[in-house]
């Protein structure tokens, strides 16, 4: 019996011996399984002068923290995209494995070998770094879609105007068309045109789902890439470059299948980066013909315009109202609204009319174009009794058929006597003549100071200032108390303007750089104040909930968020010019005073 429980006893033991066993093995090798590994990738050591290179930073086992990611110098390269984050996770024999990456499309700029510094991150209180890459880069010459190289044509690029000839503040559509017939992974913008001489506008309402089109016989797919409303700024023969890309073609694997589309960090997908161009344009712009008529005020292209008065007759106790509406496709800020033109044939001195004021003022995209919408109000102010007839003038030049078009409403007021008479003044009433006083009365001129005016201000003015005193400090007070949130929603348009004009001095000693810096705190600035958002919480995504929950016009939403686009474009991706400078400064001044617009 002793020995049956030696033996269970050593069974016991070596069962324990075992779990334990198991268990040490197990633990030392959970932290290989789930080791956090950092590194940097390229995806070619060897580039052409020109070429757009992949540079990834991968993150195994641990989160990627974008803003705690400290990345080397890019100064040797050019910044086209990028942060792009992706994320992967697998599963082998129970063995979770996750990456995470970001990557950066850059641009070689020079010939020469170059080295990319080490990124630094921070993961559970320790400081990872990565490799220093090298990468040598060669003179070579850019190929287009056009080339006549294999494949060369299976993808292309093309710049299609609606118009080659056009009037000074006609609006010409733009679009650029992808036509490809291979797989393309990825697009990064090489260079793009100044737009100089027009003033442009980015159109997001076009077409963007793939068309089945056939070119020499060959079937194709088309997508339009972008779409720019451009309003010609002065006559001429005016030039628009072409715009250069590069795109990502997917290589077929030894079976013939594409490769695995989640990029070649995460698994073997293989692209042919390859550089396309569009066409030039040349833009014929002419000068509007002579004999406007008076109520011409910049308008040009194709309008519409509506006047209507809820009330034609009154007295001279009124002020009666005209609203307008006008709606076109012209410049938008060449064309201004129309003055009110006196009655002809006599009575203009009976009506006065005064400015415009603008009710709205609506960007709209329809119809794939760029249009504003503006709702005024006239007032119109009787001075006299009498029947009246006016007509209300809006004139604008047709570009269909080349000639100037009015558009009139003719108004009969009828004006009768109200209550501003003149007031009669009464004659006044002769004063009785008094008799001849016999006696003479000597009135002494000097009075006592006691008891007089002058003692009774000086006795009160110790409790006069005792007392202004006493509401100094208690108004001190209340301003102290006063809500500081409050305060800066108030001053919010003030400081933004304020930033906007440093920024604007900037722009005049040529420091680009801090012009952008400048108006992008403005911006953020901005919204921080005005609607009570910390800058730490600050992002695009927040501030269009914030404005959205406050019923800003989407339109101004978006414009907000192009504007700061385009700062962070002119900051870190090169896209910066005399022109894209003018136009960010006074799309910042519009987009603030469109939300101020809109709140109230």
């Amino acid at each position: 019996m002793k020995q049956f429980f030696n033996q269970v006893r050593y069974h016991n033991v070596c069962q324990n011996f075992k779990l334990w066993q198991t268990f040490f093995l197990v633990f030392l090798s959970f932290p290989a399984s789930a080791q956090v590994i950092f590194k940097a990738e390229l995806d070619a050591t060897q580039v052409e002068v020109g070429e757009v290179f992949q540079l990834g930073f991968t993150l195994q086992n641990a989160q990627l923290n974008t803003v705690a990611l400290k990345l080397p110098s890019f100064a040797d390269f050019k910044l086209l995209a990028g942060p792009n984050r992706m994320t992967n996770s697998t599963i082998v024999n129970g063995s979770a494995t996750t990456k995470e990456a970001v990557y950066y499309s850059l641009q070689a700029l020079r010939e020469g070998t170059f080295t990319i510094g080490a990124a630094r991150l921070e993961v559970g209180g320790k400081t990872l770094t990565t490799t220093p890459l090298s990468i040598s880069v060669v003179k070579g010459k850019r190929t287009t879609g056009s080339s006549g190289k294999p494949n060369g044509n299976d993808v292309s690029i093309r710049a299609d105007i609606s118009a080659s000839e056009a009037y000074v503040g006609q609006q010409i559509v733009l679009d650029y068309k992808l036509f490809t017939r291979v797989n393309i992974n990825g697009m990064s913008r090489l260079s793009e045109s100044d737009y100089d001489g027009f003033f442009h506008l980015e159109i997001n309402d076009y077409p963007r789902a793939d068309r089945r089109v056939t070119i020499g016989g060959k079937p194709f797919f088309e997508r339009t890439l972008q779409r720019y409303a451009l309003f010609p700024q002065r006559e001429g023969s005016l030039s628009i470059s072409p715009l250069a890309m590069q795109v990502g073609i997917v290589q077929k694997d030894k079976s013939g299948n594409y490769d695995d589309p989640f990029g070649r960090f995460f698994s073997s997908v293989q692209t042919e980066n390859r550089n396309i161009e569009a066409n030039a344009l040349k833009i014929l712009v002419k000068p509007l013909p002579s004999g406007a008529p008076p109520s011409f005020t910049g308008a040009v292209g194709n309008f519409k315009a509506a006047f209507s008065m809820p009330k034609t007759d009154g007295t001279t106790d009124d002020v009666l109202t005209l609203h307008a509406v006008f709606i076109g496709n012209g410049d938008p800020k060449r064309w201004q609204l129309p003055k009110l033109l006196l009655p002809s044939g006599g009575g203009g001195d009976g009506l006065e009319f005064y400015d415009p004021k603008i009710l709205k003022e609506q960007n709209l995209e329809t119809e794939g174009e760029w249009k504003t919408l503006r709702e005024v109000e006239y007032l119109i102010v009787p001075k006299r009794v009498g029947d009246f007839t006016f007509k209300p003038e809006f004139s604008y030049f047709d570009t269909e058929g080349s000639v100037f078009k009015t558009i009139d409403t003719i108004f009969s007021l009828k004006i009768q006597q109200g209550s501003n008479k003149p007031a009669v003044v009464a004659a006044d009433k002769p004063a009785d003549i008094r008799g001849i006083k016999t006696a003479t009365v000597f009135v002494s001129s000097s009075q006592p100071f006691f008891g007089s005016l002058w003692f009774w201000l000086l006795l009160a003015l110790p409790f006069v200032a005792f007392g202004g005193v006493v509401l100094l400090k208690n108004w001190q007070l209340r301003q102290s108390r006063r809500d500081i949130a409050l305060v800066k929603r108030e001053n919010a348009p003030r400081v933004a303007e304020q930033r906007l004009a440093v920024a604007a001095e900037f722009l005049k000693k040529g420091n680009r750089k801090v012009f952008y810096e400048e108006v992008s705190k403005a911006l953020f600035n901005y919204v921080s104040d005005k609607f009570g958002l910390p800058l730490a919480d600050f992002s695009k995504s927040n501030v269009q909930k914030r404005l959205k929950a406050l019923n800003i016009n989407d339109l101004h939403i978006e414009n907000f968020v192009q504007t700061l686009n385009d700062c962070e474009l002119a900051l870190f991706a090169g896209r910066d010019t005399e022109g894209s400078a003018s136009a960010v400064y006074s799309q910042a001044e519009r987009v603030i005073t469109d939300i101020e617009d809109d709140l109230k």
